[in-house]
């Protein structure tokens, strides 16, 4: 019984629609506002979140023991670890404002990559809220400059999002802005997932790949 409940399950798995799994860390508050968001139809896929204040214990990368079962097309846990646990995608919110500290931000961040895979993606959102004192044009682009090069991030890794008066939420507009940049981040991760699979079992690259 137990094994047809497990081909059910698996059989439901790759059926279903594509859904990236995708952790958002810190600002856990403004969280909502991706995880609640009205979607069109038409937007495609839809993501599914983690969501975490700080604490990431429960989706850090535990490699598996090595030599364990080698002859089992997918581990034991598999399921459960992709669709719950292994996000392709951890997005770490900040506050950024003339009182941050760029030193104190790069740390999280450094913290937060060297507890995931190491072929997941990490995305940075640093948010503002209206009344906070606001780093002035000129040096606050140099900031996120001297941010990026001291984390070696790329400018489409990095997103300035504002939150509403109250400091409680972000619009629809920067909530679809930041979901679609990791929902991108995801699917490159998946994809990436792909080619190594088939290069570990020394199968060609394939020539297209679907969107999963």
């Amino acid at each position: 019984r137990s094994s047809a409940m497990a081909a059910a399950s698996l059989d439901a798995y790759v059926e279903a629609a594509a859904c990236p799994l995708i952790s958002l860390v810190g600002l856990a508050h403004l969280h909502g506002a991706l995880s609640q968001r009205a979607r069109p139809p038409t937007e495609e896929p839809a993501p599914r979140y983690l969501s975490f204040a700080t604490d990431t214990a429960y989706v850090e990368h535990q490699p598996p023991p090595s030599g364990t079962h080698p002859e089992l097309v997918l581990k034991h846990g598999w399921l459960h670890k992709r669709l719950h646990v292994s996000s392709a995608v951890a997005v770490l919110w900040c506050r950024w404002d003339s009182s941050t500290s760029p030193t104190a931000v790069a740390a999280q961040l450094e913290a937060l990559r060297r507890s995931r895979r190491r072929s997941s993606r990490v995305l940075l959102v640093l948010v503002h809220t209206p009344g906070e004192a606001a780093p002035q044009s000129t040096a606050g682009d140099e900031r996120l400059s001297a941010l990026r090069r001291a984390c070696d991030l790329e400018p489409r890794t990095t997103l300035l999002v504002d939150t509403d008066a109250t400091g409680q939420t972000i619009s629809s507009d920067s909530a679809g802005r930041v979901e679609r940049t990791a929902v991108e981040a995801a699917l490159a991760h998946y994809r990436d997932e792909v080619r190594r699979a088939r290069q570990a079992l020394g199968l060609p690259p394939p020539s297209h790949l679907v969107s999963i």
